[in-house]
């Protein structure tokens, strides 16, 4: 009666890669917390905006300075970055993700400073230069939820004793 074993909880015991004790487990709820935000994110400013919209301007324009622009090719595969690396992030992949979405932030700005120089002259209510802005916030996730998740995985390593060069064990 006084020994009672304690139940794995599954949704923690997934997220604990180390016997007895479970590192992720206080940040278990922020990190599938950000998760779900990035999931939206992804699929409002990635998939439906940036897909869509570069389409769009490359299809429906008339005009082929706007039409065959670089940064508009750019802000299409900086937005099948973002999805991607959001699939690789769900598949547990943090540190692949994180890098994929800095790659896709960096598509980001160039077509964010190319459509600046481009679209100076008409109002700002005629140009799409805000609306792939928000997956910057996407890559920012990621990088949270990369360190999040890596951070008690160095605490527990940083007090592992270290290897002798004697032998001694």
């Amino acid at each position: 009666m006084g020994n009672k074993k304690k139940k794995n909880n599954t949704l923690f015991g997934s997220f604990s890669i180390f016997g007895k004790e479970k590192p992720l487990e206080k940040y278990v709820p922020i990190i599938m917390l950000l998760r779900v935000l990035a999931v939206i994110l992804t699929a409002i400013f990635a998939l439906c905006l940036g897909i869509f919209a570069p389409l769009c301007i490359m299809l429906g324009t008339e005009d082929p300075e706007y039409a065959g622009d670089f940064s508009t090719i750019v802000w299409l595969i900086s937005s099948i970055l973002y999805t991607l690396g959001i699939f690789v992030l769900m598949l547990g992949n943090s540190k692949i993700a994180a890098a994929i979405h800095v790659i896709a932030s960096a598509g980001t700005l160039v077509t964010f400073f190319r459509y600046m120089e481009l679209f100076k002259d008409v109002p700002d209510n005629n140009a799409p230069v805000w609306l792939y802005m928000p997956c910057l916030a996407i890559t920012v996730l990621t990088v949270i939820i990369t360190l999040l998740i890596n951070l008690p995985k160095r605490k527990i390593k940083k007090n592992e004793k270290a290897p002798s060069i004697l032998g001694d064990k």
